[in-house]
């Protein structure tokens, strides 16, 4: 039975990474941090979008560059700006969640 649970999480938990680099482009942290050639310490959205700039520019079909190095380059801004989204702060995506519960509340009480 143990056994049982323990894949079932396992299950849950590899579900949930797979969804996560779905929607982050399909690209892992690691391969986003070395595409841009950044550092986790130095990870801001500025940083992102100078390195994001200069390497989807120098890879542009203009420049006889490569569509496919455009794309993971594309690819990895969306990863890292994903992680990034949950430690904006107060005024972030992550801050409006959960607040659904409230609205509801308040909108039954009133008759």
């Amino acid at each position: 039975m143990e056994a049982y649970r323990q894949a079932s999480q396992a299950s849950v938990r590899a579900s949930a990474t797979a969804a996560a680099r779905q929607k982050a482009g399909g690209v892992s942290l690691d391969e986003a941090y070395k595409i841009l050639d950044l550092e986790p310490s130095a990870l801001s959205k500025e940083a992102i979008k100078k390195k994001y700039d200069y390497l989807f520019d120098v890879n542009s079909k203009e420049k006889s560059g490569s569509f496919y190095i455009q794309s993971k380059v594309y690819r990895a801004m969306e990863r890292l700006n994903y992680e990034l989204e949950p430690k904006v702060g107060n005024g972030g995506p992550a801050a409006g969640k959960g607040t659904g519960g409230a609205q509801g509340a308040g909108a039954g009480t009133t008759k």
